[in-house]
């Protein structure tokens, strides 16, 4: 299955040559030419939020609208749903948490009027001469009009200068304000080429563990628990709307909080990341895990979406040796 979305990815379904080598560990490489782009002579960020999951189908046309009309001055263009955007904000609640596992609606509420957070928030990064970067935005205003609650551009000199303003100022509001800034500027570090640690929080979410402080961060040394599902998904408000609903349902039946984030791969495909977080001390949770990354395998495969990469305990999905 998944001849749709194998047109729409451009190097389709299975393994590929280049995949081999960046994404695995099959071959050694001894030698390698790299080709660097010059720095561009400007980098904005834009985010914008969506309120409600209605919305979502207008949303996703516009993003292929945008990345049609603005081709290379804009990286990929993110999406992320309330839950992911709140797994990187704020602390796992778990006295929050129902008879289900999963935490009650009236606190995702609570958190996201608090923070400010919509159904869905996008986010993405424009490259290039600042004249061209002005019309560009003019295409992105025009896109989205109507369909967010807010659209902002910010550069990361700007921020860093509103988040040293905002840690002088006194209360909780302030700290919040603070906190979100550092995730944004550390998001455009991430535009700018540097690396950083800002996603790197969301592996200790579930685990009830504390992200180190003045040391690297290593998931896997601290005992997180993390499998990540990573279908495709064509680029069309229908295949979006099912998987969004495929993955929620799935996930929630299986008491794990359903972060996803779209990542656009071209104007034709998303991939798609959704982090099944659990603690690995607890052998129920990593049953469970375990169960809902087949769950929703299975659940994707039967609508159309494929991982474009798996681990290797999943490989008997995608590799039938009886059919070899």
């Amino acid at each position: 299955g998944g001849q749709r979305v194998d047109r729409a990815f451009k190097w389709g379904l299975g393994p590929y040559l280049d995949g081999l080598f960046t994404q695995g560990n099959f071959g050694i490489v001894t030698q390698a030419t790299v080709a660097l782009a010059p720095k561009p002579a400007c980098t904005t960020g834009f985010f914008f939020s969506v309120e409600r999951n209605d919305q979502l189908d207008a949303v996703v046309s516009a993003v292929r609208s945008i990345l049609r009309s603005a081709d290379s001055t804009i990286s990929a263009i993110n999406l992320m749903n309330r839950h992911r955007v709140l797994a990187m904000i704020e602390p796992y609640p778990a006295d929050a948490v129902g008879g289900d596992g999963l935490i009650e609606r009236q606190w995702i509420d609570r958190m996201s009027r608090r923070h400010r957070v919509g159904a869905w928030t996008g986010a993405g990064a424009m490259y290039g001469d600042p004249g061209v970067l002005r019309a560009v935005r003019r295409i992105i205003r025009r896109e989205l009009r109507g369909l967010v609650s807010e659209l902002v551009f910010l550069r990361r000199r700007t921020v860093g200068r509103i988040l040293t303003w905002a840690k002088r100022m006194p209360g909780r509001y302030a700290a919040q304000v603070s906190r979100r800034l550092a995730t944004v500027e550390a998001a455009l570090r991430n535009f700018e080429g540097e690396p950083s640690e800002v996603a790197l929080p969301l592996a200790y979410w579930r685990s009830g563990k504390t992200p180190p402080r003045g040391i690297p961060m290593d998931p896997a040394r601290d005992g997180c628990g993390l499998i990540w599902y990573s279908p495709l998904v064509p680029m069309t408000s229908d295949s979006v709307r099912r998987y969004v609903q495929t993955v929620t349902r799935t996930c929630e039946h299986h008491g794990i909080e359903p972060l996803i984030t779209l990542t656009s791969i071209s104007d034709r495909c998303f991939d798609s990341t959704v982090p099944i977080l659990f603690d690995r001390t607890d052998r129920g949770q990593c049953d469970g895990a375990e169960a809902c990354y087949h769950a929703l395998f299975e659940a994707g495969q039967q609508e159309g979406f494929l991982p474009y990469r798996v681990s290797t305990r999943a490989m008997d999905k995608v590799v039938k040796p009886d059919l070899a």
